[in-house]
């Protein structure tokens, strides 16, 4: 896929072939950067071969899927849908990483129109969401951009740089 600066990268699906390092490195470069993501501790390596473990089984289960973007042999994205839980089934949240270099040049939504394509394919959802800090305007633009809309706002919810800050949950229209 060609970036908007003129950068090819690869999409690829998890697979067992997936460089574990690889996926570590670009985990744990985006806790130290303090992005909007739910961690804060970087990861271990036994850690990220544990995640990598249960993330492929869950995908055979056929409850998850992760795809990401490698660019000269280091993933610098990576968007992910899983199931929700009993009678949640049929739900489906999303979520985007990408890495700082990466950010304003389409990645983001070149990964996101890929997962949401997969998933209405594979796990034929019912509805499509996610959810973004409020202070993330470049994702909540994306995300308007491609279709969600916000249907809930949880004030104070999420800790980022010893800050709370209001989440946004957001469900894809036509789903």
């Amino acid at each position: 896929m060609k970036l908007e600066d003129g950068r090819t990268v690869e999409i690829f699906s998890l697979s067992n072939k997936t460089s574990t390092k690889e996926l570590l490195s670009y985990i744990n470069a985006l806790i130290r950067e303090k992005t909007f993501l739910r961690f804060y501790k970087k990861f271990t390596l036994k850690q990220e071969e544990e995640w990598k473990k249960s993330t492929l089984k869950s995908m055979k289960r056929g409850d998850a899927l992760w795809i990401g973007a490698m660019y000269k042999g280091k993933i610098v994205a990576g968007t992910q849908g899983t199931r929700g839980l009993g009678k949640e089934r049929e739900n489906i949240e999303v979520g985007i990483a990408i890495a700082k270099d990466f950010r304003g040049v389409g990645l983001g939504e070149i990964m996101l129109k890929e997962v949401i394509k997969r998933v209405k394919k594979k796990m034929k959802p019912k509805n499509i969401f996610l959810h973004v800090a409020k202070p993330n305007k470049p994702a909540q633009n994306l995300y308007k951009k491609l279709g969600f809309k916000k249907i809930a706002t949880f004030p104070k919810w999420f800790k980022h740089k010893g800050k709370y800050v209001d989440i946004h949950w957001m469900v894809l229209k036509n789903a």
